[in-house]
């Protein structure tokens, strides 16, 4: 199932950013629509500028 999936990357980026940021990045690297994606990314930008905030 985790075919292709850099586990420890993953394990990283779980541990380095607020679980919000993660689920969406999840859901951006999973999505085949490029307006899904533009969507996600939208989401992720807004997670990061509020974290960052």
């Amino acid at each position: 199932m985790n075919r292709g999936w850099p586990v420890r990357h993953f394990t990283t980026q779980i541990t380095l950013m607020p679980a919000g940021y993660v689920d969406a990045r999840i859901i951006c690297d999973h999505q085949p629509l490029a307006s899904a994606r533009k969507k996600c990314s939208l989401h992720t930008s807004s997670c990061t500028s509020r974290d960052s905030t």
